[in-house]
């Protein structure tokens, strides 16, 4: 990877950690309004998920 990419990438890696996404928003909302337990299945589907896009696009062939 080249200089100019690797800058690139860390970019938009940092904006992606700075700004939240509606996962992490649903997280905090289902957190405030229907407490401790139901935030953790919010926050675990959401995990699942997430290990399922990823897995499916590593696996997936390069064009």
């Amino acid at each position: 990877m080249d200089f100019n990419t690797w800058l690139i990438f860390i970019g938009v890696i940092s904006l992606l950690i700075a700004f939240p996404g509606p996962s992490a928003i649903l997280c905090l909302s289902h957190g405030l309004k229907f407490g401790k337990h139901r935030a953790i299945a919010t926050i675990l589907g959401g995990t699942i998920a997430s290990v399922i896009l990823m897995s499916l696009s590593a696996i997936g062939r390069r064009a």
